[in-house]
C-alpha cells in the first residue's frame, strides 16, 4: 500500500486509512476476519484484518452483509472457546461393519 488514502483521526486520536468496501469474510483459527478495500487504494491493496480493525467501519460492515447474507459472522454472546469447540474432528469410520447390499424388488 503505497498510494495515500483518505485518514480518519479517531476518537482515540489514531490516524486510519478510510474503508472504502468489506469484500470478503473468512474465520481464521476461530477468528473472523475481512477483506477490505481502501478508499484511494486498488485491489491489488486489499487485505485481510481482524473483525477488530473495523470498529470504525461498522456501514461497510453492514453493507457486506446485506449482500452476502451467508458469509461467516461472529455468533455474539459465545466466547471463542464455545466457538472452537463446535469444530472437532470426527472420526473418519464410526463403523466396525462392512457395508451390505439389498435388491429392492417392485411389484407389477
Amino acid at each position: 500500500m503505497d498510494r495515500p488514502g483518505p485518514i480518519i483521526v479517531t476518537q482515540e486520536g489514531e490516524e486510519e486509512v478510510e474503508v472504502e468496501q468489506v469484500v470478503d469474510a473468512h474465520l481464521k483459527r476461530g477468528k473472523l476476519e475481512f477483506l477490505v478495500l481502501w478508499k484511494g487504494y486498488g485491489d491489488e491493496d486489499k487485505m485481510w484484518e481482524p473483525e477488530a480493525h473495523l470498529d470504525n467501519s461498522c456501514n461497510a460492515v453492514r453493507k457486506f452483509y446485506s449482500k452476502n447474507p451467508s458469509a461467516p459472522r461472529k455468533l455474539r454472546g459465545m466466547d471463542s472457546t464455545l466457538f472452537n469447540s463446535l469444530f472437532q474432528l470426527m472420526p473418519k469410520n464410526l463403523t466396525t461393519t462392512s457395508g451390505t447390499w439389498s435388491r429392492l424388488e417392485v411389484e407389477p
